[in-house]
This record gives structure tokens, sequence and C-alpha cells, in this order.
């Protein structure tokens, strides 16, 4: 709670309304937060499935992790790309992926809280954060419970909204022809 009380300042917040999610998925004004949201709740909802639905998972999962991941898996795209609203490549974002700016994040914020307000598991939040594409174009690939949950909330997140773009694309058409 700490550490995402510290990245999500209201300057931070106020940004990612403001940006869109990505090119290729929340296209729109304030779509990078409502990404990041959808990702979290859906990660929320896979987390309350498994550990309701099957004892040893409540065990195993760290729910806190899962959504302190799905949370900041994207933050990096405040570094990474300039121009907002539009989603241009920044100079550095050429160098650094967002993945690796949402570690930057992560780590140089924890690196600040007091002692017992840090991450413990900051390899795990890491790891999650370097794995949460819905791509594997870097061949980084989950392998904690944790990470897998996060990437395939933002993997549903980003075709659900391709998909709702599609329909709403045909519908507009739809709506031109019938003018016609």
């Amino acid at each position: 709670k700490a550490l995402l009380e510290k990245v999500f300042d209201n300057s931070r917040i106020l940004k990612m309304a403001a940006a869109i999610g990505g090119t290729l998925h929340h296209n729109y004004y304030g779509g990078l937060l409502v990404h990041t949201v959808d990702t979290c709740e859906i990660a929320n909802g896979i987390c309350d499935y498994y550990m309701n639905s099957y004892a040893p998972y409540q065990k195993i999962i760290n729910k806190d992790l899962v959504i302190a991941g799905a949370l900041l898996h994207d933050v990096g795209k405040l570094i990474s790309y300039e121009g907002f609203p539009s989603a241009q490549k920044s100079k550095r974002g050429a160098l650094v992926d967002t993945a690796v700016e949402s570690v930057i994040y992560a780590t140089g914020y924890n690196s600040k809280l007091p002692k017992d307000l840090k991450v413990k598991d900051l390899g795990a939040l890491n790891h999650i954060l370097l794995t949460s594409e819905s791509t594997d174009s870097k061949g980084r690939k989950p392998k904690i419970i944790e990470a897998i949950i996060v990437n395939h909330a933002n993997n549903f997140s980003v075709k659900t909204d391709g998909f709702g773009k599609a329909i709403f694309e045909n519908d507009r058409m739809s709506e031109k022809r019938d003018m016609l």
C-alpha cells in the first residue's frame, strides 16, 4: 500500500487519466488509467476465483502482490511514451521498454520507503512487471502464479478492448450505410 501511494500521487494519476493506453489498445483519452484499473479488476477476480474455489491456492497466491503488479504494470508508459495524449515513443522509450521503466518506478520508490513499509518481495514484484505484457516479444515468461495472473489479466484487457473497438466500428459503419 505504501509503495502504491508513493507511485500514484495526484499528478501521476492525472497524467494517467489524460494518457491513452497504447497505439493498439485503449487508444483514447484516459485509456491508460482505464486499462490499468481494468487489468487490476480482472486480476482480482482471477485471484478470488482460485482462492475461493481451490483451497491450496489460498496459501500460495499473494493477492497483495497481484494487485500491486496489476496497478504498476504500465506505469512505465509515463516515461517510455511522450506527447500524451498521443502514444509516441520517447527517446528514452526507444532504449528502455515500458516494463523496465515500471520496474525502475517500483524499485526507486520502494527504496525511499521506511524499512517496515518496503515491499518485502521486490524480486517477485519486478518479475510480475517484466512479464506482464500480453505478448512475449522479449522472451520473458511468467514463472510465478502471481505473474501468470497479471499477464493473463493484462492480455484479457488488451484483447477485450480490441474486440470492443471492432464492434463499435462495425456499428458505426452500419449507421453510415443506413443513412445512405
